[in-house]
């Protein structure tokens, strides 16, 4: 557990390489020592950081992993983070394969859809989050904005709460896209403006994706 919170404040300041070395050596000691909700956090915390570093592949199977073992063990707040995990590492490798078929969705979104219930009761703010902004970006990607949008403005909030602000500027930064496909084009430059601002406060590359649509609606 002390490996734990190591690798949990290491993650915290961008250190992603000595956090997973701590986080595997938890992952190992947990499961000699038959501490199974030690095992799943551990696991869990390896998909967000292969999330971080859009190692999506990985994040996926460490939290399937964490999935199985959290169902098998009863352990619901295990169960509800690598719900929202699995759900959102699926949204964004079949972003980034581009592909945009809604059934290439469907698999990711009823997940989500299953961590967000869950999480909710357990007042689970870091995987609501996850699970509305995860859900706001898949209808996004659909071309489905008034749904994105619903699930976007919720997981802005959420993630304030949960004090998550790369969470918060990617809402936002898909807040701006989906406002844009309705033509709402004021609440479009709000929304990226502050999402860039946010992401490149945080030295995150992904302000950029909210710039280049400011950049198209500046030129409109």
């Amino acid at each position: 557990r002390i490996l734990t919170l190591l690798g949990y404040s290491l993650r915290a300041q961008g250190i992603y390489d000595r956090a997973i070395s701590f986080h595997q050596q938890a992952v190992e000691i947990a499961r000699e020592a038959g501490d199974r909700s030690c095992e799943i956090a551990n696991l869990n915390h390896l998909s967000r950081i292969c999330v971080a570093q859009k190692n999506y592949g990985e994040a996926i199977s460490y939290s399937q992993r964490a999935l199985i073992l959290s169902r098998q063990s009863g352990d619901r707040l295990g169960e509800a983070n690598a719900l929202a995990n699995f759900g959102y590492s699926e949204v964004f490798q079949a972003k980034d394969t581009q592909q945009v078929e809604p059934e290439v969705y469907e698999s990711a979104i009823h997940y989500l859809e299953q961590g967000l219930e869950l999480a909710e009761r357990l007042s689970d703010r870091q995987s609501q989050a996850l699970c509305f902004s995860s859900l706001g970006i898949a209808y996004v990607v659909i071309e489905q904005p008034q749904q994105a949008i619903t699930y976007l403005e919720q997981g802005w909030q959420a993630a304030q709460l949960s004090g998550d602000l790369y969470l918060q500027g990617i809402n936002l930064a898909y807040l701006a896209e989906a406002c844009y496909g309705l033509l709402n084009y004021e609440q479009a430059i709000y929304t990226g403006s502050l999402g860039a601002y946010l992401l490149e406060q945080i030295g995150s590359n992904d302000w950029r994706k909210p710039a280049a649509l400011l950049t198209i609606l500046q030129g409109q």
